[in-house]
């Protein structure tokens, strides 16, 4: 569930940020920038979408947490 969850978020990051997405394997979210066309930037541009994932990660955990504990309840 977690992973799905997160999978979902950074596909629609990789989807703002312009990021190519190879695929997912297992627990690895792959993903390039620069490749289809040349990106001088492609560094900044993959940083940031890393950045955008992190953020969103702790963001979905929190959530998925504070419905693990209300189904506890």
């Amino acid at each position: 569930m977690l992973l799905q969850h997160l999978y979902q978020a950074f596909d629609s990051i990789a989807k703002k940020r312009k990021v190519f997405k190879v695929e997912t394997i297992g627990d690895s979210y792959v993903a390039c920038a620069g490749v289809h066309e040349a990106e001088p930037a492609h560094a900044i541009k993959i940083v940031r979408f890393a950045w955008d994932c992190m953020i969103r990660m702790r963001e979905v955990t929190r959530e998925l947490g504070k419905l693990q504990k209300q189904s506890l309840y």
